[in-house]
């Protein structure tokens, strides 16, 4: 009898550590589906902000290429408008006329000068927008870098978690 009570006790004993096994078990493989879950949405996260880092790569890009024709339009505009008023003084110069000619192309001169200045004046302001604009472009697109270096690093980290679930 005392055979049988401790077959029965060692039987008990097998069955309870059997389910506590099973249990164990069923907990496990609800970490990893839970780690596969998360994994899944980091990825995702990371893809999604890879796209957005793309995009947004892409625009600056051709904001960049904008600016960089608008600069070399100003600065063709500024060269044309020199050569205009180098014109002008040669002309001023090589004109023998009456005194009131030459007051009046001193007057013209004046006001193309002036024009000229006010026009470099802009043109100048428009180059500092144009650069103040390309330094935010080139901030933001660090900003995006990082935020998709940090998703990349989560990414990572939760890759190795669910291996790590997985091989316990």
């Amino acid at each position: 009898m005392c055979l049988e009570q401790e077959r029965h006790l060692l039987r008990r004993r097998l069955e309870e550590a059997k389910g506590e096994s099973e249990a164990r078990a069923l907990e496990l493989q609800t970490d990893v589906e839970t780690l596969r879950s998360q994994l899944e949405e980091q990825s995702e996260r990371a893809r999604r902000a890879e796209r957005e880092q793309a995009t947004l790569v892409s625009e600056l890009t051709a904001q960049n290429i904008r600016l960089a024709d608008q600069l070399r339009e100003a600065s063709k505009t500024e060269d044309q408008l020199l050569t205009e008023i180098k014109l002008l003084r040669d002309k001023c110069t090589l004109r023998s006329t009456t005194l009131q000619d030459h007051v009046s192309s001193l007057e013209i001169l004046r006001d193309e000068v002036q024009l000229v200045s006010a026009q470099r004046t802009e043109l100048e302001r428009r180059s500092l927008e144009l650069r103040e604009e390309r330094a935010r472009a080139v901030s933001a697109l660090e900003e995006a870098e990082e935020r998709a270096a940090a998703l990349e690093r989560l990414s990572h980290e939760a890759e190795h978690r669910a291996k790590a679930a997985e091989q316990e």
